[in-house]
């Protein structure tokens, strides 16, 4: 008697939201049909997943369950489940996201620019959620911060999502220390004091004079700038 074997076929699954470091995380891979005995094996990102540090797997007739335990930043990933038979196999892919504190994509540094001029500071970090940039100018007298983009004397300053500060038209005003910070709520945040300078070109102090003098006189003519 001839008997046809079905192929396998999985029920959709996924992680139960966003994973913190230090905890347990865990997902089920159901058999919704196929004929067993089913082979269930998992991935991550490409890889067997079971050789994995941290990473269980435990397998049944109609089921495989995964967890791992505990989560640090280099959990999250695509865990692949694959259930097949004589038939042939069906797969399904989870991501696992992991809560990550920021770190530096790209520090900001020391920078200036001519009077005048744009300017443009990058400060960008990566993160799990992704973090969100604020600027603030440091006032040395108070040790106090002011928040930009906040005030009205700031109106050519802007800050754009990914963290670059761009100040338009540079000014004496522009000069002194900035702060760029990095937050997406998983501690510690990120913090970078840097410094703006300002060139200012150099100007006479009195227009040009006309000096009259004898040929055979030592004459002294002053030119000063500031």
């Amino acid at each position: 008697v001839f008997s046809s074997v079905v192929t396998p076929k999985l029920h959709p699954f996924s992680f139960p939201g966003t994973a913190k470091p230090g905890n347990n995380a865990r997902t089920t891979c159901f058999l919704a049909e196929g004929d067993t005995p089913v082979t269930f094996s998992w991935l991550r990102n490409g890889v067997d997943a079971s050789t994995l540090k941290n990473v269980h797997v435990q397998s049944q007739t109609d089921f495989s369950v995964l967890s791992i335990n505990p989560v640090d930043a280099r959990s999250s990933g695509n865990f692949t489940c694959i259930a097949k038979n004589r038939a042939g196999f069906d797969s399904f892919t989870a991501y696992l996201d992991v809560e990550a504190s920021p770190e530096w994509k790209q520090e900001p540094r020391d920078t200036g620019g001519s009077l005048g001029t744009q300017l443009a500071l990058h400060c960008s970090a990566t993160g799990s959620p992704a973090p969100n940039f604020q600027w603030y100018k440091q006032k040395a007298a108070k040790g106090e911060r002011q928040l930009i983009g906040k005030s009205a004397q700031q109106h050519h300053s802007t800050v754009h999502p990914n963290g670059t500060l761009v100040l338009s038209r540079l000014g004496i005003g522009d000069m002194g220390q900035y702060v760029c910070e990095a937050d997406n709520g998983v501690k510690p945040s990120l913090e970078k004091i840097i410094t703006i300078r300002v060139n200012v070109p150099a100007r006479f102090e009195e227009k040009a004079a006309v000096v009259t003098a004898r040929r055979t006189e030592v004459t002294r003519m002053k030119c000063q700038a500031t």
